[in-house]
């Protein structure tokens, strides 16, 4: 049995287990620990070392990266798909539409993976990254070169935005996303977060200084029509006001 245990306990297999563990535990840190660890994977807890020196706050910061790899992966495929929920009335490739895209994807992780987005930003003691490096480049960097592209596009109503300005702005979106994304998981607005969720997207836009949010009402009328067209009895069915695709889609 031993042997067994020892041939197949890898670094891999560790945190897939821890991973299950911290999900399991609904992100609770304190919920688990290198004992049960090691009992769920039938080892002893020294053998975890053998893998990882640093114990558990290294396995938890392993855990971390792996998720923050995986809402990477989901936003930056939503973003380079002009069919993944967005506004249909925006060109597709353009950064408006991009950052659109990318801001819907980050909130239906969190829906789609409550547990894991909770985990995101668990502050383990002795953990050596902070929780807000899990975001950083997904939901802050990146999007900050797409409002500068933007910008060089001639699509915002400023000429020219610097990187620290950018920064500032896409630090404000992510904040106003993780709100929402928090507000939706929490339960409280369940069933009414549809048409706030259009107008929190359509003034992201304003925010950064899309000049196409000048017009919001537009946005709006598009997304309701979308909506009414998805949903045949609206009276009936709750309505996702986000709309997916190219103009015309």
């Amino acid at each position: 049995m031993a042997g067994t245990v020892q041939s197949t306990l890898t670094p891999e297999a560790i945190v897939d287990t821890a991973e299950r563990l911290i999900i399991d535990a609904d992100a609770n840190a304190a919920d688990w620990s290198l004992r049960s660890l090691s009992r769920a994977l039938g080892c002893a807890p020294g053998a975890l070392y053998r893998h990882f020196p640093g114990g558990v706050e290294e396995i938890f910061h392993q855990v971390r990266l792996r998720e923050s790899a995986r809402l990477q992966a989901w936003v930056v495929e939503a973003e380079e798909n002009p069919d993944a929920p967005g506004f249909a009335n925006l060109e597709p490739y353009s950064n408006a539409a991009r950052l659109i895209r990318r801001s819907c994807a980050y909130l239906d992780f969190a829906e789609a993976h409550p547990a894991v987005y909770r985990h995101l930003f668990v502050q383990a003691p002795g953990a050596p990254t902070d929780p807000y490096e899990a975001v950083v480049g997904a939901m802050i960097e990146y999007p900050a070169t797409l409002i500068q592209a933007a910008a060089r596009a001639c699509e915002l109503d400023r000429p020219m935005v610097g990187r620290t300005e950018s920064m500032r702005l896409a630090h404000l979106i992510w904040v106003q996303l993780h709100g929402f994304a928090d507000l939706r998981m929490s339960g409280v607005a369940e069933g009414r977060v549809h048409e706030p969720e259009v107008w929190l997207l359509i003034s992201l836009l304003s925010l950064a200084g899309f000049a196409v949010a000048a017009t919001p009402v537009g946005l709006e009328a598009a997304a309701r029509a979308a909506a009414a067209e998805a949903t045949p009895n609206p009276s009936l069915e709750p309505t996702d006001m986000r709309v997916a695709g190219a103009p015309g889609a």
